[in-house]
């Protein structure tokens, strides 16, 4: 990792400052079905790091209250300002789920017209070996 790379790992503990809060999750095992959700985005020209955090928490807020949600790491590239959203998910219906709902949900409206779309990618992955 860069000099440059800020990294905020969260574990669904609220110990440390600015984690994901939520029901501790990371001894429970991972299974064959778990989906892993890797979203690389950045924000809008002009939108300042404080206001891309703020964003970032509001997502976490929003992912910690849906159905399946087992765990969330951030990534954020300094250099550049690209983000990682890591998202691991009980299953794949779970991970569509919580997408078709991010999409309609009024609290987040506010942060997907600060991330520029265009550049935005979200794929799922399931384990292999």
């Amino acid at each position: 990792m860069s000099e440059h790379a800020i990294f905020w790992h969260v574990h669904g503990d609220s110990s440390s400052a600015g984690d994901d809060a939520g029901p501790t999750r990371r001894n429970q095992p991972m299974n064959d079905k778990q989906v892993h959700e890797i979203a690389l985005l950045r924000f809008i020209s002009g939108v300042d790091a404080a206001d891309q955090r703020a964003g970032m928490e509001t997502l976490g807020d929003f992912i910690r209250a849906q159905p399946g949600h087992v765990s969330r790491s951030m990534y954020r590239d300094e250099a550049n300002g690209w983000w990682i959203d890591h998202v691991a998910w009980e299953d794949a219906e779970a991970a569509e789920r919580a997408m078709r709902r991010s999409q309609d949900a009024p609290e987040l409206a506010g942060v997907f017209a600060l991330i520029d779309l265009d550049f935005l990618r979200i794929s799922h992955y399931q384990r292999v070996s």
